[in-house]
């Protein structure tokens, strides 16, 4: 009815959440919460993986090794296991 008070936007981004071990290499996104038990939720939390925090990941070891991730302009190495814990949400 007053459609034209309310113009629908021309470009909404769609937002998916998944953990940061799904990422593909050079996708970016921000932290969006922890799902760990406490000494690990503990240790994610205190290498800088903080809600909000923006995030790129940038590579992984073959064989399911490590994985590099860029956290607010700095370089930070987590097993698979602890990425597994860090769920992020990211923009298409």
């Amino acid at each position: 009815m007053f459609s034209f008070l309310f113009p629908a936007a021309k470009s909404e981004a769609s937002v998916r959440v998944k953990t940061l071990a799904n990422l593909e290499v050079g996708e970016t996104g921000r932290v969006l919460e922890i799902r760990a038990k406490e000494p690990l939720a503990l240790h994610i939390l205190e290498i800088g993986l903080v809600t909000g925090a923006k995030i790129r990941y940038l590579r992984s070891a073959p064989l399911g090794g490590p994985i590099q991730v860029e956290v607010d302009g700095f370089l930070l190495s987590l097993r698979k296991n602890e990425a597994e814990s860090v769920w992020i949400e990211t923009t298409i």
